[in-house]
């Protein structure tokens, strides 16, 4: 997969599972008015609504929003890996 924004992690095996449910009404708020994050979770979309939505709670709950390339980073390793669990 190919996005333009992926980048190589320097760790493995982190998490981004959040036990918190998605804010709609915040998510539909940021992406409004945010075209960048927008876009992220534009080009996040091939990997399935799952993984947009995992981008999104992780995102809101960023205290520091300096840090979305890690949270879009570990999303993206995390879809890979569950991907190629699946057809293992």
């Amino acid at each position: 997969m190919g996005f333009w924004f992926s980048r190589n992690s320097k760790k493995s095996g982190s998490k981004t599972g959040t036990s918190k449910p998605l804010d709609l009404a915040k998510w539909r708020a940021v992406i409004e008015h945010d075209e960048g994050v927008a876009a992220i979770a534009e080009n996040l979309r091939p990997l399935g609504d799952k993984w947009v939505n995992e981008f999104a709670r992780n995102y809101l709950s960023l205290s520091d929003k300096r840090h979305t390339w890690i949270v879009v980073q570990k999303v993206i390793e995390d879809a890979k890996r569950e991907r190629d669990r699946a057809g293992a």
